[in-house]
């Protein structure tokens, strides 16, 4: 896929709210994830080429099934459809994506995974699955790969990608 998207970076909301894209980055693009679809005023905002604003909980389809769905309504194809546009009208032209969820932690990290993988962007594959910080949601992560149609193959790229036959998040 010929893209001119070169790094993708998950973080929390408190990060992204001040975090100042440097002239090498331009343009980029900004996800926000929000479990409410209440979004905090960014300082830097006119540095961004195009925002997308999604409303998804950080639940996992095991736990709606325990009725226990945290926050907000559970991650749906129709989202993962509406990320894939929005980075696919922008693929030519962006050089980077922030995307960020309240923590940093869950959604962004699982949404930024799935866009390398679609984006075939090995560098950011591995600066991802190697954060221990970042535990990506498995529901989103799922939808998403199914939605980009990086499911077939997954273990040839991820081999390809740490020269071993491993994926810690396939699910």
């Amino acid at each position: 896929m010929l893209t001119t998207i070169i790094n993708i970076q998950p973080m929390s909301r408190n990060a992204a709210a001040f975090f100042l894209p440097t002239e090498l980055m331009q343009p980029v693009l900004l996800i926000q994830i929000s479990s409410t679809g209440a979004f905090v005023p960014f300082r830097y905002v006119e540095k961004y080429k195009d925002v997308l604003r999604c409303t998804f909980g950080d639940s996992t389809l095991q736990e709606t099934w325990l009725g226990e769905l945290r926050g907000g309504k559970l991650f749906s194809k129709s989202d993962a459809s509406i990320i894939k546009e929005f980075v696919s009208n922008h693929i030519t032209s962006a050089k980077a994506i922030i995307i960020h969820c309240n923590a940093g932690i869950s959604r962004s990290p699982a949404v930024a995974l799935a866009l390398a993988e679609w984006l075939d962007l090995p560098k950011v594959i591995k600066q991802i699955a190697f954060n221990f910080n970042y535990f990506p949601n498995p529901h989103v992560l799922s939808i998403c790969r199914k939605e980009f149609g990086t499911v077939v193959g997954l273990h040839a790229k991820y081999a390809e990608v740490f020269g071993k036959p491993c994926d810690p998040y396939l699910v």
